[in-house]
């Protein structure tokens, strides 16, 4: 062979090997084992953080919800309180507008009852002086 011995090349074989395992140990000691230890905590934060994630965006959801199903609530009494001041308006339109209507036809009345009472007032005045007219025309017949 290449000028070494069996029990040379043997002995090169556990020296490799030797070094291997030392530089396996040393290797794994301080490089493998931090990385792993690195690799598992960035494994591990980046899993709290999907879950924080899902728990955050169940609760916007859930919430989201809730304000969807208020709104709606809302949107619906805000339906029937418009219904319910349409409806007072016009009752109390209707209301006035009576009012308004039976004061007018009152007015209307107490005008009639005084133009009734001052035709009748001018009828008497007028009839009193006819019956005056009467009398100059008949004495002024008489006397001329």
């Amino acid at each position: 062979m290449l000028g070494y011995s069996i029990g040379e090349i043997i002995l090169n074989f556990y020296k490799v090997w030797i070094l291997f395992f030392i530089s396996y140990f040393i290797l794994r000691r301080y490089l493998f084992l931090p990385i792993l230890k690195v690799i598992d905590e960035r494994e591990g934060y980046i899993e709290d953080i999907e879950n924080r994630y899902s728990e955050v965006m169940a609760y916007a959801k859930k919430k989201l919800e809730d304000v969807e199903k208020e709104m709606l609530e809302v949107k619906k009494r805000a339906k029937e309180l418009k219904v319910n001041a349409q409806r007072e308006a016009e009752d109390e339109y209707n209301r006035l507008l009576s009012k308004v209507l039976a004061e007018v036809e009152k007015k209307k009345e107490d005008f009639n009852r005084s133009l009734a009472s001052q035709l009748d007032q001018e009828k008497r005045r007028i009839a009193s002086n006819i019956d005056k007219l009467a009398n100059i025309i008949a004495r002024k017949v008489l006397e001329g």
